[in-house]
């Protein structure tokens, strides 16, 4: 692959990082930046070289925008910009060959999907577990709850288990105890019938349940099955 014909600039950037430059002392910066941009860095006497059109003082009052190791000058902030271009352009091209492979394309979506989530995930899961857990060890709030709702223990648990999960999957978890159980207490009084259609189905709902469906949600939403596979048409439509 060639090299990059450009960078990116940004204007109130440069505005704010030039303010109170003269244009001589801007045009020999721009002069200065355009040379790392060719070069990836330049020594002192490249630099006056470069500037002899300009007065004597131009060097001088623009060595301050660059870093050196004593030898070499360059712009730290114009490097990270050509790296990040770089970056951006090398997977934008890898992208483009993975379509010429519909299988391997399949199972590097499903591993970035994975990669990108999994801080994510775990954050939400750690607060799930510490939520549920102190949500479910406050006996007094526990005991009120089944008795206002002729409720036994476990069948308490099961509905802030759901109601929990579903706060899950709405990435919701971030209200405070007090405040899911208000919001818990409303809506089971809003809607007794919901619980009601749920006898005789299994009560307990894990967190693996929760996050399993998660997934499986995700995946379809990318076009693909549970195991990163992409969706095959069956027929001829």
């Amino acid at each position: 692959m060639g090299k990059d014909p450009a960078f990116l600039f940004y204007p109130n950037d440069w505005a704010g990082g030039t303010m109170g430059m003269t244009f001589e002392e801007k045009g020999a910066y721009m002069e200065l930046l355009i040379m790392q941009f060719n070069h990836e860095q330049f020594t002192e006497a490249q630099a006056k070289l470069v500037l002899s059109i300009c007065s004597a003082s131009a060097w001088e009052k623009t060595k301050h925008k660059f870093e050196s190791d004593g030898v070499y000058y360059w712009n730290r902030r114009l490097r990270e910009e050509i790296t990040k271009r770089k970056k951006f352009s090398e997977s934008r091209r890898m992208n483009a060959s993975s379509k010429k492979k519909p299988e391997a394309s399949a199972e590097h979506m499903h591993e970035h999907m994975e990669n990108e989530n999994e801080d994510i995930d775990i954050k939400k899961k750690g607060e799930y577990e510490g939520k549920k857990t102190k949500w479910l060890s406050n006996q007094v709030w526990m005991e009120s709850f089944c008795m206002q709702n002729s409720l036994t223990l476990e069948e308490a648990k099961s509905r802030v288990e759901k109601f929990l999960g579903d706060l899950f999957l709405k990435n919701d978890i971030n209200k405070s105890v007090g405040q899911m159980q208000s919001h818990f207490v409303s809506w089971m009084n809003k809607n007794p019938q919901l619980w009601e259609k749920r006898k005789g189905i299994k009560e307990t709902v894990t967190l693996t349940d929760i996050m399993e469906k998660e997934a499986e949600e995700q995946c379809a939403k990318a076009g693909f099955d549970s195991h990163g596979r992409p969706f095959r048409k069956v027929g001829g439509g």
